[in-house]
């Protein structure tokens, strides 16, 4: 009977470590997880900002050409 509550012990232990492994591993892989979609994000941002800042640029460009014909078609 002891030599079986030994063996459930050391069972139970090492189920007991491969479930705190597993726990460790999911935590790791979340965190992994969490960062990459981090970086994304702020790369989906940048890129963002980029095409709202180029937008712009095309609008003054844009009026500044429609002036310009405007002073033309006057003269």
């Amino acid at each position: 009977m002891k030599k079986i509550a030994e063996q459930t012990d050391g069972l139970k232990k090492t189920v007991s470590g491969l479930m705190s492994d597993a726990r460790n591993e999911a935590s790791h892989v979340g965190q992994k997880s969490a960062e990459a979609a981090d970086k994304a994000g702020k790369k989906m941002e940048k890129a963002g900002n980029d095409m709202k800042a180029s937008l712009q640029e095309t609008r003054k460009d844009l009026k500044t050409s429609m002036k310009k014909a405007d002073q033309k078609a006057h003269k």
